[in-house]
């Protein structure tokens, strides 16, 4: 599959992530998102909402 697009939910609208690339597993490359941008997705989490990964991929 190949990611077009990468963005993280926010309460107020989503923030437009610097990723795309090619994966095979799309719920390893949501956990290595997660992973590298954890600060921002830390600095956006209310005790209500907590932010999320969302992609666009093609699958070829």
């Amino acid at each position: 599959m190949k990611i077009l697009q990468v963005r993280l939910t926010t309460e107020d609208k989503p923030i437009q992530l610097p990723e795309e690339g090619e994966t095979n597993d799309i719920e390893l490359y949501r956990k290595q998102i997660r992973c590298k941008y954890k600060k921002l997705i830390t600095e956006h989490m209310t005790e209500y909402f907590k932010p999320c990964v969302l992609l666009t991929y093609k699958n070829e």
